[in-house]
């Protein structure tokens, strides 16, 4: 504790162990994989684009949206999944931060469709601001956490 905050490890976010959170991401991406090494192998050589295509579709979520989380533009984004391109490492690596987020707001939601809900939904804990918007940025995902933590273990948010 410094200051009054509690610094938590990510893996103790989710109440789960890693490797059934890491289960949990290639769940959400559809990939038939063993966890732990494979999500970084999948993540290093970029998540395939009929995968991104699947995760805007389950997401509902418009290419402006999914630039800004990613850190590319549009017009980047559209040349991948026209040609077919996997995303880079850092592109990848973004998705499957975002993805950590909305399988702990799954667990703590228990239902998918309302952790996504709750993402795209403004919040009063936050100010008013919409997750899915904060996920952008380490620092957002990580207050995000902290508010579906805080819903996990029963504290007002």
């Amino acid at each position: 504790m410094l200051d009054g905050t509690i610094i938590m490890p990510l893996v103790n976010f989710t109440g789960v162990s890693p490797m059934t959170a890491t289960a949990r991401i290639l769940d959400w991406l559809g990939e038939a994989r063993s966890p732990a090494t494979d999500l970084v192998e999948l993540t290093r050589k970029g998540i395939p684009y009929t995968t991104v295509k699947r995760f805007m579709e389950q997401f509902q979520l418009d290419r402006a949206t999914l630039t800004r989380i990613l850190g590319t533009s549009e017009r980047t984004l559209a040349r991948r999944l026209h040609q077919q391109q996997p995303l880079d490492l850092v592109e990848s690596d973004r998705l499957v931060r975002f993805l950590r987020v909305a399988t702990y707001a799954e667990e703590v939601l228990e239902d998918r469709d309302r952790a996504i809900a709750w993402l795209k939904s403004p919040n009063r804990a936050l100010g008013g601001q919409v997750p899915l918007e904060l996920l952008d940025t380490d620092a957002g995902s990580e207050q995000v956490m902290e508010i579906l933590t805080r819903i996990d273990y029963g504290v007002y948010s």
